[in-house]
């Protein structure tokens, strides 16, 4: 125990340091096709099924109105506490917070509840330590008194009785909103803020054969490396009855989204210029695009031409489809209508569960801190906000994979160019999709509706012990671009970023419950070795 109180003590120093320094600084992969296949879908949306006890015993799903099914995704950080979504724990209305913040206070310190919508809660002030500046912050505590949610562990599948009534669930006990929490909207308005929140519960979980603690990341965590996602929403990209899917990366709008419901075409080949079907009709050219690119592109002087194979490389029996807008630029979006090849989305399991089933995506990366800070910026509306959300983003650069082509106009002729950086000038100088000057483009999980508040977290194996740990380093906030369902081109997901939480969330939880945290390998390490120099030194002036 004295282990952990000095723990606690050197933890809260180091995160003030760190965050003090790296406060400016915010730090998936969309597998190959075989890799899709393995993993039966390469994002949550259509990802595979996940084993709750032997993947993520950590995740619990949340419901503040206390419903069996699964609003939100949530991790146990000990038998009591759970991480979540700020947007997760909406009690009070989005329009005129503040106001309805401080009439809930006044209620509750006359001894009344407040009424919002369905619920009936009590409010109160909680302070904290702000980690960059020391200065007391007023988070609010909201207590749930009816209805009082419910959070539940170690359950695969909410909408089957059976898993449902195999897992263990208590009510919400309280909701610590943050002082500069995140207030809503498919952007951060003017004031930006922080999703995130801390849920206590009325009971300890404690039967472990259900879950196991998540870990929290400490301030000198790597957390920009490969890692894993997992969640219990949607299965499907739909919005209320309407049915959306997104195409693959083999044609022309990559990772877009179908225009119509059903509107995969499988009867014809997509649309081609005279140009590509001169090109592909030519006995000295290639009859289709080489299996390892994804397009060709034709020089004719300046004009480049772009062709596309006949089939879809993902599964030729998937088709094609006219698609909504061009999001290839984020900052200029446009109504143009064009085509991309169906990718898996348009063809999942109508019989699989829509929602409420625990779903794992492997391999994950996360984008690097420039990168990131750029998309973060370019999602604000007013260009900069009170308070910059502290995010990871979670995407991949997919590499543009074309062939190069000229056309000689005096010969009539077409020459293949070879020379690989000559093909990538013209690459980058001439593709349509490159407005942001990256060499491609990025592609995001499809997180939804019900994944909110759910990790982004990587496995270590306990220094001491050998057991695998979990360390959760992201929380799901959502996207911020304009293609609103569930992912897409250029519209990275942000995590909340917990390692900078760490030192708010052993504050509001206290000390003695925050003795049972558990911390990522390398922080336990540096905090045992400080521990046992400090005893040596003890012992040392005891005996000098």
């Amino acid at each position: 125990m004295p282990l952990l109180v000095f723990w606690l003590l050197y933890l809260t120093t180091l995160v003030t340091r760190c965050q003090a320094q790296d406060d400016s600084e915010y730090d998936y992969q969309d597998d190959d096709v075989e890799s899709i296949k393995a993993t039966s879908g390469a994002r949550l949306v259509g990802a595979r099924e996940g084993t709750h006890l032997e993947e993520a015993p950590f995740i619990v799903a949340v419901n503040i109105e206390g419903q069996s099914y699964s609003a939100c995704t949530g991790m146990l950080i000990t038998t009591k506490y759970v991480i979540s979504a700020a947007h997760c724990t909406e009690y009070l209305p989005r329009e005129e917070n503040e106001k309805h913040n401080k009439k809930c206070i006044q209620k509750t310190q006359n001894g009344e509840r407040y009424t919002a919508g369905v619920f009936s809660l009590e409010c109160r002030i909680l302070w904290t330590t702000d980690s960059n500046t020391d200065q007391e912050i007023r988070n609010l505590e909201i207590v749930p008194v009816h209805p009082k949610g419910k959070v539940w562990v170690g359950v695969n599948d909410m909408n089957n009785i059976q898993s449902f009534l195999s897992g263990e669930s208590s009510t919400i006990k309280r909701v610590v909103r943050h002082a500069r929490t995140y207030k809503g909207g498919n952007n951060y308005g003017s004031f930006g803020g922080y999703d995130t929140t801390i849920i206590e519960l009325d009971l300890a979980l404690t039967k472990l054969e259900y879950f196991q603690q998540a870990c929290l990341p400490g301030p000198s965590f790597d957390d920009i490396r490969e890692g894993k996602l997992a969640g219990y929403g949607k299965y499907f990209r739909d919005s209320w009855d309407k049915k959306v899917c997104q195409t693959n990366r083999y044609g022309k709008m990559k990772f877009h989204y179908c225009k119509n419901e059903n509107a995969c075409i499988t009867d014809s080949p997509p649309p081609s210029s005279k140009v590509c079907d001169d090109f592909f009709n030519r006995a000295d050219t290639p009859d289709t695009v080489p299996e390892d690119k994804e397009e060709i592109m034709i020089m004719n002087g300046t004009k480049p031409f772009f062709c596309f194979g006949k089939e879809n490389k993902e599964n030729k029996d998937f088709g094609w489809c006219v698609t909504q807008g061009d999001y290839y630029d984020p900052r200029n979006t446009k109504k143009r209508k064009s085509w991309g090849f169906c990718s898996n989305d348009c063809h999942l399991n109508n019989n699989e569960a829509s929602a409420g089933v625990l779903r794992i995506v492997d391999h994950v990366r996360v984008m690097q801190e420039d990168l990131c800070n750029m998309f973060l910026k370019r999602s604000l509306p007013h260009g900069t906000v009170e308070w910059l959300p502290k995010i990871l983003c979670v995407g991949k650069i997919n590499l543009w994979s074309t062939a190069v082509w000229n056309y000689n106009k005096y010969t009539g002729s077409y020459e293949n160019v070879e020379d690989v950086d000559k093909v990538d000038k013209l690459v980058s100088k001439h593709h349509f999709g490159d407005a942001m000057g990256l060499g491609g483009y990025i592609a995001s999980p499809g997180t939804c509706s019900g994944d909110s508040g759910g990790p982004m977290y990587q496995e270590e194996k306990h220094w001491r012990y050998g057991s695998k740990k979990y360390v959760v380093t992201g929380s799901v906030s959502g996207g911020r671009g304009e293609l609103g369902y569930c992912g897409g081109i250029d519209n990275p997901v942000h995590y909340v970023r917990l390692k900078f939480f760490a030192r708010w969330i052993v504050k509001v939880m206290g000390f003695e419950e925050a003795k049972k945290i558990c911390w990522d390998n390398a922080t336990e390490k540096k905090t045992a070795k400080r521990w046992k120099e400090k005893k040596q030194k003890q012992k040392e002036r005891k005996h000098g």
